[in-house]
């Protein structure tokens, strides 16, 4: 609340400030304005049409501040949640920017009965639809763009969006949320976000789609000066190799896995040979253990990279020397390029709100009851009444007597006891984070309609217990 009172203050002021600075300048005989370089700061953003970026805590804040936009015009975007799904309805009457994070929630742990319990029907509701946040809000006409902020390894950014694809957010939208709305929410969409004459050369550069998650980023260009992430072999020497001679014997080897990271297995005639391969920098080292070749021990080998004949150093477990040679026999075709995957299909989001365990598709529908012979506390000029009739007709009151007539449900209330239904004058439900403005005593400034949490699980407990209305208060420990 002192936050959004605070925030109101300041545009109010600069505003103020703004036309008290015209004023003076139009009529030099009025007082001069103090200087306020906080208040010229917002005011020239404020003329320069800045979008300014709201960092909201849950998906209620966006129509906080929406609130505040409309009261004080300015451009305004969202660093976002993750939980606009919950209110989608609300957040794309309006259709508004907004910078997603990426954190996607763990699966629960539901693998043993005696701790499943402990997980919420609202926490198997977010980890369900929490990547499917930004298909949501695309479709919804929303502009989406993504930040790292708060991602605890950043190296995941790409991982996150490739999941968001995965259930049903479009390539071309995702890429634009990467891209071109990015730009655009930066204001430098003149000169980056697109591959265009004249633009920044800031590039990436993949062997694939670059949102399958078997593409490799290969290489990245900022402002024409290339940062190397991933380079291709020099050499590519996967496919069946002859290894002549290790202690005597002729070797078949298979070369295989990535061009980049290849891995051998090493056989003489049908039986397998225990050992290691690997490539650095542009050269082979080997180990092989040579027990079943009749010569104890390990050999390690090493030898210059090539794609048709390699000569290695070896050196056997007991000291001696030999030349081995690697003959390409054949090559192994690499794999062809991975197929876009479909989009995993989703259910429909469900129509109930607020999107947790106590929800609703929509308003109770308003029937005609009719409650018979009971004890009415009228609260009223007509004071107690005895074995009395009360008729309810869309919502509201519509007699209290004896012997009245309506269509719909009629309950025998003999022997029961009817009063208004509770008013509760000084409440601190459904109010979001924190009730108190503990550094004011007198805090006639905050407003409790602007917090109000409609999804609070208290105003049903309360109206479980009567109260069918509640006047929502500030905390005690402020006397004004």
């Amino acid at each position: 609340m002192g936050s959004i009172a605070l925030i109101r203050q300041e545009f109010s002021d600069a505003d103020w400030y703004g036309r008290a600075k015209a004023a003076v300048a139009r009529n030099p005989k009025l007082p001069l304005v103090e200087t306020n370089v906080a208040h010229e700061a917002l005011r020239a953003a404020l003329e320069a049409n800045t979008t300014f970026v709201a960092h909201t805590q849950d998906e209620h804040d966006i129509q906080r501040w929406q609130l505040i936009a409309k009261e004080f015009p300015f451009n305004l975007a969202f660093r976002g949640t993750g939980l606009e799904y919950r209110r989608l309805g609300m957040v794309s009457a309006t259709k508004p920017t907004i910078i997603l994070p990426l954190q996607l929630p763990a699966v629960p742990d539901v693998s043993d009965i005696s701790v499943a319990h402990r997980v919420s029907l609202e926490d198997l509701i977010h980890w369900y639809w929490a990547a499917d946040n930004p298909r949501l809000l695309d479709s919804a006409g929303c502009r989406i763009a993504f930040t790292t902020d708060g991602l605890k390894d950043r190296s995941e950014y790409l991982s996150a969006i490739r999941t968001f694809v995965e259930h049903g957010l479009p390539r071309e939208r995702a890429l634009a949320a990467m891209t071109t709305n990015a730009a655009s929410i930066a204001g430098i969409d003149n000169r980056c976000g697109k591959l265009a004459s004249g633009y920044i050369a800031n590039m990436v550069i993949a062997d694939g789609d670059i949102f399958n998650d078997k593409t490799t980023i290969r290489t990245v260009l900022v402002a024409g000066d290339e940062h190397v992430q991933a380079p291709r072999a020099d050499v590519d020497i996967r496919g069946h190799w002859t290894v002549a001679a290790v202690a005597g014997r002729t070797l078949r080897a298979h070369v295989s896995g990535e061009a980049e990271r290849p891995t051998a297995t090493f056989k003489a005639d049908s039986i397998a040979i225990p050992g290691t391969f690997s490539v650095d920098n542009g050269r082979i080292s080997f180990t092989l253990r040579t027990d079943t070749l009749g010569a104890t021990g390990v050999a390690r080998g090493t030898a210059v990279l090539d794609s048709i004949l390699m000569q290695a150093s070896v050196v056997m477990a007991d000291g001696s020397t030999a030349s081995v040679v690697f003959r390409r026999d054949s090559v192994i075709a690499g794999e062809p390029p991975a197929k876009p995957s479909k989009p995993e299909v989703r259910r429909g989001l469900p129509n109930w709100l607020p999107l947790d365990p106590f929800g609703r598709t929509g308003e109770p529908e308003q029937e005609s009851v009719l409650l018979r012979n009971a004890t009415v506390w009228t609260c009223s000029s007509d004071g107690l009444l005895q074995n009395a009739d009360v008729l309810l007709q869309g919502g509201k009151i519509a007699g209290v007597g004896k012997g009245l007539v309506g269509a719909g449900t009629a309950i025998d209330a003999t022997g029961m006891h009817i009063t208004p239904g509770i008013i509760d004058e000084h409440s601190h439900i459904a109010i979001t984070r924190g009730v108190n403005e503990g550094t004011h005593a007198v805090t006639t400034e905050v407003r409790i309609g602007d917090v109000l949490n409609p999804d609070d699980v208290n105003i049903y407990r309360q109206l479980s217990g009567g109260v069918t209305g509640t006047h929502l208060l500030h905390g005690s420990a402020n006397p004004m």
